[in-house]
């Protein structure tokens, strides 16, 4: 059993140890500890020894030497002295774990019965040694109430652990006790440190003396060890801690990230569409250009033939005359010179005749009001050009129509830039 539980104690302590690998390879993420760098296998580890006094207590009633039920004797006649050693190894500045041997010696009385064996008899005092070897978790309380710091003065360690106490003077008696502890260090040096401790050890009752002891309240009862030891630590290097960078949270910077990149995508969408509109604007302002040089071809060309125009329409009764305008109401050579032929027609026809002048505008260019404006202007322009020219005004009756009429298609544009003479019946 004992060769069992010192091979369990040091699969603790390897298990311990190289539990700081697979830390450093989770990378400290979900540890209080993870600002510092996770040391090697064979780094921060230590060695302790120390001696003092031990006090064993046992929590149950026997006959003492008086023949009276006692649990103990006199607390001044129970003092003895206990020497340990100690293994150890830091995992981080909070966490390590050391494997402790502890040669005791311990003080009790027998109980009710005696035991021929070994020659003692009832309500005797006795002393016996005993050994006890545990494993113990420590915990720096300074480090992690304080934070690490390798040169301070005091740091207080909690100790907690298990193991097994033989009994060396009376049948080899063993019992599997609990350990607890707390560990007061001073740095003496960066290798030395002076230790003062205060432990306990719980186990059985009938630990101390025989085994084949009555107890006078039942078995369940229990003893205990009270020590205080006092002594030296060496640190082997390494024994400090590098101090590692902390990795801010990368989920918000993700999140506007991803943000970012579906804005971009929404941004990209958008300028493809906006390209595709440029595109078709481009296709309908090339086409307007197309349409208006036709319509301009078309009226250099209807400029060029009023006369044949006006011949032609001499002799009907319907007579109608049109004069076209670049821009604006004001009259071109060419237009000046289709007046000129329409003055000498009026003036050849029955003077009783009247003519009806109507202007017009161009709707693809302007606004309702302006375009109404130009046409009659266009009309009163004509009018007057007429009237310069000896026509009689009572003969000329203006009307004007804005954009509202086009003598010509609206894609002809420009074309409807015009004022048209027709005689009234």
């Amino acid at each position: 059993m004992k060769k069992t539980l010192f091979l369990l104690s040091l699969i603790a302590i390897a298990f311990t140890a190289t539990a700081q690998e697979e830390v450093q390879e989770k990378g400290q993420n979900d540890l209080k500890w993870r600002w510092f760098k996770t040391n090697g296998f064979w780094d921060n580890w230590e060695i302790s020894v120390g001696i003092g006094p031990t006090w064993f207590v046992k929590y149950a009633e026997y006959l003492n030497e008086s023949g009276d039920y006692s649990a103990n004797p006199e607390f001044k006649n129970l003092t003895n002295l206990s020497l340990d050693v100690s293994v150890g190894k830091w995992v981080n500045p909070i966490v390590g774990a050391r494997l402790v041997f502890q040669y005791a010696r311990g003080t009790s009385y027998v109980g009710p019965y005696p035991d021929p064996v070994v020659g003692i008899t009832a309500g005797q005092k006795v002393s016996f040694n005993y050994t006890f070897l545990h494993y113990d978790q420590m915990w720096n309380l300074t480090n992690w109430i304080c934070g690490y710091k390798f040169d301070r003065t005091y740091n207080a360690v909690f100790t907690t652990g298990f193991g097994w106490a033989h009994n060396l003077s009376y049948h080899n008696n063993n019992e599997f006790a609990f350990f607890l502890g707390l560990q007061n260090r001073f740095r003496m040096s960066d290798r030395w440190n002076f230790n003062a401790e205060l432990n306990m050890m719980l186990t059985k009752a009938d630990f101390d003396v025989i085994s084949t002891f009555t107890p006078a309240f039942g078995s369940d009862r229990f003893s205990t060890a009270f020590s205080l030891s006092v002594g030296l630590t060496y640190k082997f290097p390494i024994s400090t801690w590098e101090g590692s960078p902390i990795c801010p949270d990368l989920d918000p910077y993700n999140d506007r990230i991803a943000s970012l990149e579906n804005d971009l995508d929404n941004a990209m969408k958008a300028l493809d569409e906006a390209n595709k509109q440029i595109a078709k604007d481009q296709d309908a302002k090339d086409k307007c250009a197309k349409d208006l040089e036709d319509a301009l071809a078309k009226l250099k060309e209807c400029e060029s033939r009023p006369a044949q125009v006006i011949s032609s329409a001499i002799n009907n009764t319907d007579v109608s005359f049109t004069i076209f305008f670049d821009k604006g109401d004001i009259l071109t050579t060419d237009a000046q010179n289709t007046i000129d032929q329409v003055a000498n027609i009026i003036k050849n026809n029955n003077p009783n005749t009247s003519y009806l002048i109507v202007g017009y505008a161009d709707k693809s260019t302007g606004t309702y009001q302006g375009n109404m404006n130009i046409s009659k202007k266009r009309a009163e322009r004509v009018q007057a050009a007429l009237v310069k020219k000896g026509i009689k005004k009572t003969q000329l009756k203006i009307d004007w129509k804005g954009d509202t009429e086009q003598p010509y298609s609206t894609e002809s544009g420009i074309l409807n830039r015009v004022v048209v003479i027709t005689m009234i019946k």
